[in-house]
C-alpha cells in the first residue's frame, strides 16, 4: 500500500473510532445513571442501572453515586449555657435510587451543597442548643440521633436517604478547659482536706474503743463463758426433746421404704395379670368342652351360629375393649418428663416392666403351645377344620390378639416410662414382640395350606414350621436380650439408689 493511501485510511478510521467511543456510556456499580437526548425527549425518567448503555454520539448519560457517602462538616454552635463550642458532625446519606430523575430535575448532581449542608448545620446548632457543654460528651449518641431525627423530616420527600448521624469530636474553648480544671484541682483537694479529717476522727474513735474494749474484755468474757454454759445444756435438752418428737410413726416408716425395697415394690399388678389370663384361658376352654358334647361342631347347624359364632362375636368384641383401654391408659397415664425421673422411680418401673414381660409371656404360651396343640389335636377328630372351628374361635380369635395386645402394651409401657427405651430402639424388646406377633399371620398362610385337603401333610406340614421360628425363637431370643439390658440398667440404679455413686453411669445405654 501507498504512504498516501495508508495515510488516507487511518485519517478515515480514526473519525470512525472517535464516533463509535461517544456511542456509548457505562454506568459502574453503585451508580445509576439517566439518559440525555437534548434534540429530543430531553432527560429520561428510567433509572439505569450498572452496564454498557448505547445512543447517538449527540446523546448521553449522567450518572449519579447511589453508594453511601459520609460528609463531615466542622460546625460552631452555642451550648444553652450561652459557650461556644465546635464539633465535627458526620452524615452518611445517598440519594434514592429509583428517585435520581426527580432529584435531577429539583437539585442537580451538587445536591449535598446545595440541599443538604445549609439544612444539615441549621440541624446540628439547633439541637447542640438544646444541652449545656458540660453534658456534650457523655450525650453525644443521643444528639447525634436528634439530628438524624431533624434530617430525615426535613428531607422527607427530597429522594435522598440518611442513614446515620455522628458527633466525632468536640472541641471546647481553652478558656473553659481551664476552668474546668482549676475546678477540678480544687475538689480535689477538698476531698483530701476531708478525708484527712476523716481519718483523724477514726483514729481518735479507735484508740478510744480499744480502751473502752480492754476494760471491758474480762468482764464480756466471763459473761460469755457462763452463757455458753447454759446455751449449751439448753440446745442439748431441746434437740433431745426435737428427736424424741420427730422420731414418729410415719417418720420411721419413711425412713424404711427409703431402703427396704418390697415396702414401695407392689407384686399384686403381675399377680392380677396372671390369674386374669388363666381365667380367661380356662373360661374358653370350658366352653369349648361343655357345648362342644352338647351342641356339635357341624358349622352347618343352628346351634353353631347360636353358639360358636356367638363366641366368636364375644372374643372379638372383648379383645377390642382390652386393646383400648390397656393401650390407651398407658398412654394417657405416660410420663411426659421420662428423660429426668429419679432413679427410684425408675427402678420400681423395672419392676412392673417385668411384671408386664411375664404377663406377656404367658400369654404367649397359651397361645402359641396349649391352644395350638389343641387345635392340632381337634384337626385328628374333625374331617375339616375351617376358619370358625371351635378350636380356632379360641386360638386365633381370642388368645392371639391377646397376648398381642399384651406385648405391644409392654412395648408402650417401656418406651413412655423407662428412659433407657425412650432414647433409642430396643432391637431385643422388637423382636421379642413383633416375633411371636407374626404366628398371626403364619397361622394364616397354615390355614390356606389346609383348604387343599388332597395334599395336605404335603403341602401344610412345612407352614407348621414358622410357629417354633417365629414363636418361641423370637419369644426367648428376644426377651434374653431384654433381660440382658434390663439386668445391666437395674444394677446401676441400684449402685445409684444404695450405693450413692454418680449419676453419669445412668447415661450409658446397654445397647
Amino acid at each position: 500500500m501507498k504512504p498516501s493511501t495508508r495515510a488516507r485510511a487511518i485519517m478515515l478510521v480514526i473519525p470512525i473510532l472517535l464516533v463509535m467511543y461517544g456511542c456509548g456510556t457505562t454506568v459502574d456499580q453503585g451508580k445509576r445513571g439517566l439518559r440525555w437526548n437534548p434534540l429530543t425527549a430531553g432527560l429520561g425518567k428510567e433509572s439505569l442501572k450498572e452496564g454498557f448503555y448505547s445512543h447517538a454520539p449527540w446523546n448521553n448519560v449522567f450518572e449519579y453515586d447511589v453508594r453511601y457517602q459520609s460528609f463531615t462538616e466542622k460546625v460552631d454552635a452555642l451550648t444553652a449555657d450561652d459557650l461556644s463550642v465546635t464539633l465535627h458532625a458526620a452524615i452518611t446519606m445517598r440519594p434514592v435510587g429509583e428517585e435520581i430523575y426527580f432529584l435531577a430535575q429539583e437539585v442537580g448532581h451538587n445536591w449535598y451543597a446545595q440541599l443538604v449542608r445549609p439544612q444539615f448545620l441549621s440541624a446540628v446548632r439547633g439541637v447542640v442548643a438544646q444541652y449545656t457543654m458540660v453534658t456534650l460528651p457523655e450525650r453525644s449518641s443521643e444528639i447525634g440521633n436528634k439530628i438524624e431525627a431533624v434530617m430525615v423530616e426535613s428531607l422527607k420527600g427530597r429522594h435522598l436517604d440518611v442513614y446515620s448521624v455522628a458527633l466525632s469530636e468536640i472541641e471546647f474553648p481553652q478558656m473553659v478547659l481551664k476552668s474546668i480544671e482549676q475546678k477540678q484541682a480544687k475538689e480535689q483537694e477538698k476531698e483530701q482536706k476531708e478525708f484527712e479529717v476523716l481519718i483523724a476522727q477514726r483514729n481518735a474513735e479507735i484508740a478510744r474503743i480499744q480502751a473502752k474494749g480492754e476494760g471491758d474484755a474480762l468482764q464480756i468474757r466471763a459473761e460469755g463463758e457462763s452463757e455458753s454454759l447454759r446455751i449449751r445444756a439448753k440446745g442439748q435438752s431441746q434437740a433431745q426433746e426435737l428427736i424424741t418428737k420427730t422420731l414418729t410413726p410415719e417418720y420411721l416408716k419413711f425412713k424404711l421404704y427409703e431402703n427396704d425395697m418390697s415396702l414401695w415394690y407392689d407384686s399384686r399388678p403381675l399377680k392380677v395379670g396372671w390369674f386374669a389370663m388363666l381365667g380367661a384361658v380356662g373360661a374358653e376352654v370350658c366352653f369349648q368342652r361343655v357345648f362342644g358334647y352338647s351342641h356339635g361342631l357341624d358349622s352347618m347347624t343352628p346351634e353353631f351360629e347360636t353358639v360358636w359364632m356367638g363366641l366368636w362375636r364375644f372374643n372379638v368384641i372383648s379383645n377390642i375393649i382390652f386393646s383400648a383401654s390397656c393401650i390407651g391408659w398407658i398412654w394417657q397415664t405416660r410420663d411426659r418428663n421420662v428423660a429426668n425421673v429419679d432413679p427410684k422411680t425408675e427402678l420400681k418401673r423395672y419392676f412392673y416392666f417385668m411384671g408386664w414381660l411375664a404377663v406377656y409371656v404367658f400369654g404367649v404360651y397359651w397361645a402359641g403351645s396349649y391352644t395350638l396343640e389343641q387345635d392340632a389335636s381337634w384337626h385328628q377328630v374333625i374331617i375339616r377344620d375351617t376358619s370358625f372351628t371351635a378350636s380356632h374361635i379360641i386360638a386365633f380369635y381370642f388368645t392371639f390378639p391377646l397376648y398381642i395386645t399384651c406385648g405391644v402394651a409392654s412395648y408402650l409401657y417401656a418406651m413412655t416410662r423407662l428412659p433407657q427405651f425412650s432414647k433409642a430402639v430396643s432391637f431385643p424388646l422388637v423382636g421379642a414382640i413383633v416375633g411371636p406377633m407374626m404366628i398371626l399371620p403364619n397361622v394364616g398362610l397354615n390355614e390356606w395350606g389346609h383348604a387343599f385337603w388332597f395334599v395336605d401333610e404335603l403341602f401344610a406340614a412345612p407352614l407348621h414350621w414358622g410357629f417354633v421360628t417365629l414363636g418361641w425363637c423370637g419369644l426367648f431370643g428376644g426377651t434374653g436380650g431384654v433381660a440382658a439390658q434390663i439386668v445391666a440398667r437395674m444394677s446401676n440404679l441400684c449402685d445409684v439408689v444404695w450405693n450413692n455413686e454418680s449419676k453419669d453411669c445412668l447415661h450409658v445405654i446397654p445397647y
